[in-house]
């Protein structure tokens, strides 16, 4: 769990929701719009979810250091995880 970021349409910074969610949730969710009032232009912005991150909270120190492929495949997998989940199941 961490913060979701979304990223001002204006200027392109990060800008932290207020919405505290993991990417499992930000799957499920889809074309799910948040709004926030940006604090980079002062405008308010209603941003697709699946356009932000979830920010770390702490870092762990134990934690192994993933290279971006790593970390795309760590993603790739919770994201077959997320779908595997939210689709009901065929027995035949």
């Amino acid at each position: 769990m961490g913060p979701l970021t979304v990223f001002c349409p204006n200027s392109r910074r990060p800008v932290a929701s207020g919405i505290e969610t993991d990417w499992a949730t930000i799957l499920r969710l889809g074309r799910a719009t948040v709004r926030v009032v940006c604090p980079e232009c002062g405008e308010n912005h209603d941003l697709p979810i699946s356009d932000g991150y979830v920010a770390r909270m702490e870092i762990d120190p134990d934690a192994p250091v993933l290279s971006p492929s790593q970390r795309l495949e760590r993603l790739f997998s919770l994201a077959q995880s997320a779908l595997r989940r939210s689709l009901p199941s065929h027995r035949m």
